[in-house]
């Protein structure tokens, strides 16, 4: 019986047919139906951007408090006293770099509270 002959006959055959069929097939190879899990529209694509790693943290304006500021840069950044001063004067500048989206709106937040101006891109 070659291939075409088994498609034909499988095509042929009722629905109860082919459920009684499914369940010799399980019997014998000793496998089992596994339903598919349900996928929500889009959850890839969140999942996809939650992943991202691709934001930016700019000091757009260092506001009147420049040394709570600088201790906010140098919270978040790491750097230096010079460096993370020399980042305050200089704004607009970039504080952070490859960030999630969640790390990127964490750092704009402590450097807001310290007085500055800041934004995610």
């Amino acid at each position: 019986m070659s291939n075409d002959d088994i498609v034909s006959r499988i095509a042929s055959m009722t629905a109860l047919e082919l459920s009684d069929l499914v369940g010799l097939l399980e019997q014998r190879f000793n496998i089992s139906r596994i339903a598919p899990a349900p996928c929500q529209p889009g959850s890839n694509a969140v999942e996809a951007e939650q992943d991202r790693r691709d934001r930016k943290v700019f000091l757009t304006h260092s506001g009147s408090n420049k040394i709570a500021v600088i201790r906010a840069v140098r919270d978040v950044t790491k750097l230096g006293l010079k460096e993370s001063k020399g980042l305050v004067d200089s704004a607009p500048s970039l504080v952070a770099e490859g960030l999630s989206a969640d790390e990127a709106e964490d750092i704009r937040a402590k450097v807001e509270a310290a007085g500055a101006k800041a934004e995610v891109r």
